[in-house]
């Protein structure tokens, strides 16, 4: 999420996926303290006190955690939502390929 397209591109997303009322806090992704590396970052998602986090960069470029407040989608691709500060609800670049392990699914998937 460091270029500015991307984050463009992300707005749009949480937008609509927000104004649909298809967000969900149904969760289908491994949030086990995985990792995911693109570009060179490196996430890593995981559960704390019963909540889905990603420690992730945030709009600053640095890296936080951030609690994934709504998820959209199930298959074959979900997507996370967070929010910034202000009140922000963005969707990450990164989401959960749902499909079977054989046919290439059951993985964190830069879209």
């Amino acid at each position: 999420m460091n270029n500015e397209s991307e984050e463009s591109a992300a707005d749009v997303t949480a937008e609509v996926a927000v104004a649909s009322d298809g967000a969900t806090t149904l969760f289908v992704a491994d949030f086990n303290d995985t990792t995911f590396t693109h570009s060179g970052n490196t996430s890593r998602f995981f559960k704390k006190d019963g909540k889905y986090f990603v420690h992730t960069d945030g709009p600053d470029g640095k890296m936080a955690d951030f609690e994934i407040k709504y998820t959209y989608g199930i298959e074959p691709l979900q997507q996370y939502l967070v929010e910034f500060s202000g009140g922000k609800i963005q969707a990450l670049t990164i989401c959960w390929d749902d499909r079977p392990k054989e046919d290439g699914g059951q993985r964190w998937y830069h879209r």
